[in-house]
This record gives structure tokens, C-alpha cells and sequence, in this order.
């Protein structure tokens, strides 16, 4: 049998085994080429769906459709969306890429993908955006048997709000003194020196190369602003400590104070929360802890 014929059987089985389990058409068209038409289209594996809790993970791959071929545009990547919370990402949580501006591989947990994720790009369960990613959410947390469940108990609600949606969406910030040496010889003399006592404030004045912010002090800013592997380093200082291991670029940072922004309350999201409990429910999810 031809390749392509096996590969257009393949993707008939993957859609079929979608349609049974999720509802919702996994194909995504992302553009029409040419003249006759070759349609560029997304492809959820409905094959590689797992559940981690209230994380969908899969696979999606690119295809082109030109006539009656089949034919693989890009490799597979990892993907999670979270239906509870509604965050999403191609995620680093199998294999590691690197960040802007890093030499190091960083491999994201599935906690940091939600740490890592702006609170506005988030996705809505019942509201999700246009085209692709509405249809990631229908067929990554779909569940036919959900329409005719019985509502949850206010207490099965309060329990997946508490332990899953309100600490995932309370947001960490952190207030940084900053300041880049011209070297990392010269980050490394300047970590001494703070070690004999010199205020972080008074070398970013006098020894930081980039001196836009007066001793060094970057304000409050959120953890999703920053890389992951800084955010690690965040996580790991207390207020009034510094960094002993200079970052990328000579960079030195000192934390001042950490404040946390809290999850939207349970009345706003509770028809978000209920939704995911009946769908949970249901359709067998493990969630509760």
C-alpha cells in the first residue's frame, strides 16, 4: 500500500478515535496556499491525550492537504492546556529549550507553565478564544457525559477551587534591585564585595553598567515577566538577599520584598470551577488531592 495511503488511513483513525472521545474536529485550518488550493492545517493526536490532574497533555503536528495527499509539514510538539484554569502552552515539560538569552537548557515544569503564563492569555473553559485555540480547548477537555450530569456539591466546588484553581492563578511578584558588571571576573569581584558589607543600592550605582534605574531598583514586577530559570532564582532568595552565582551576562540581582497578587474569588469563576468538577466528574478525571 502506498505511503500516502497509509498516512491518509492514519489520520482518518486518529480523527475517528477524536470524534468518539472528544467532540470536537481536531483539524484546524491555518492558511489556503495557492492555486488549486493546498490548506495548511494543525492536527491534535488524539492517540497521545493523557491526563495529569486538571492538564490535558498531547501532541499536535502540521499537515498539508494538496488534493488528496496527506503530507507532514513540521515534527510533533508538546502541548498542555489546563481545564480547569484555562492556561495553556506548547510546554517544556518532556523536553528542554532554550530561552532568549540563555545557554542552558531549561525544562519547564507544569507548574511553571502556569507561574510562566500571563493571567490575560489565559483560556477560558466555557469561553474559549477564536479558531485554534477553541478548538484546543474543545478537544483537549470535552466531555459529552458532562450535559447530563447532576450539578456538583458546593463543597466538591470549594475543594477543587481551593486546592487547585486559587493557588494556581494567585499571582507572585517580586521587587529587584539589579546591576550588570562589564564581565563575569568583574560580577564575581562585586559579589565579594557585597559579601564585606557594600550596599547592592551603591555599587548599581557606581559599578553597573546599565545604570537606567537609580540603585538598581526595578520595582515590583510579576514572575511570568521573567525567564523560568530566573524565576527559579527568585524563588530560592529571601528578602535582602542576593545572588552568590552571578546570571547570564554578569548580571547580580537582590531581593527586596515579595508580594502576592490573590486568585480572583470563588463567585467570580464559579461557573468556570462548577463546569470543570461536572466535566471531572464525568468523564472519570483524577483530580482531587
Amino acid at each position: 500500500m502506498p505511503i500516502a495511503s497509509l498516512f491518509r488511513r492514519a489520520v482518518f483513525c486518529a480523527l475517528a478515535f477524536a470524534s468518539s472521545h472528544a467532540a470536537a474536529d481536531p483539524w484546524v485550518t491555518l492558511h489556503v496556499l495557492g492555486d488549486p488550493p493546498r490548506t495548511m492545517k494543525r492536527e491534535a493526536d488524539a492517540g497521545s491525550l493523557v491526563r495529569r490532574g486538571p492538564w490535558a497533555l498531547f501532541q499536535e503536528r502540521m499537515v498539508i492537504i494538496d488534493g488528496g495527499k496527506v503530507r507532514p509539514y513540521a515534527d510533533t510538539v508538546d502541548f498542555a492546556i489546563n481545564c480547569l484554569t484555562g492556561a495553556r502552552d506548547v510546554t517544556r515539560y518532556r523536553r528542554g529549550e532554550v530561552e532568549p538569552g540563555e545557554d542552558q537548557v531549561v525544562v519547564r515544569t507544569l507548574d511553571e507553565v502556569e507561574r510562566h503564563q500571563p493571567p490575560s492569555t489565559r483560556l477560558s473553559l466555557l469561553h474559549p478564544k477564536p479558531d485554534l485555540d477553541a478548538a484546543q480547548v474543545a478537544f483537549a477537555c470535552a466531555c459529552p457525559a458532562a450535559a447530563k450530569a447532576p450539578p456538583p456539591s458546593d463543597a466538591l466546588i470549594q475543594r477543587a477551587y481551593d486546592s487547585l484553581f486559587e493557588p494556581a492563578r494567585r499571582t507572585t511578584e517580586y521587587r529587584l534591585r539589579y546591576l550588570q558588571a562589564e564581565s563575569p571576573a568583574a560580577a564575581k569581584r562585586l559579589v565579594q564585595r557585597l559579601k564585606n558589607g557594600e550596599p547592592f543600592g551603591k555599587l548599581a550605582d557606581a559599578e553597573s553598567i546599565n545604570r537606567q534605574f537609580p540603585g538598581g531598583d526595578l520595582g515590583f514586577h510579576a514572575e511570568h515577566e521573567w525567564p523560568v530559570a530566573d524565576g527559579r532564582v527568585f524563588r530560592s532568595l529571601q528578602p535582602g538577599t542576593y545572588t552568590q552565582v552571578p546570571l547570564k551576562n554578569g548580571e547580580l540581582y537582590q531581593l527586596e520584598a515579595v508580594r502576592v497578587q490573590p486568585a480572583p474569588p470563588l463567585a467570580q469563576v464559579r461557573e468556570q470551577v462548577t463546569e470543570f468538577v461536572k466535566r471531572a466528574d464525568a468523564c472519570g478525571w483524577s483530580w482531587q488531592r
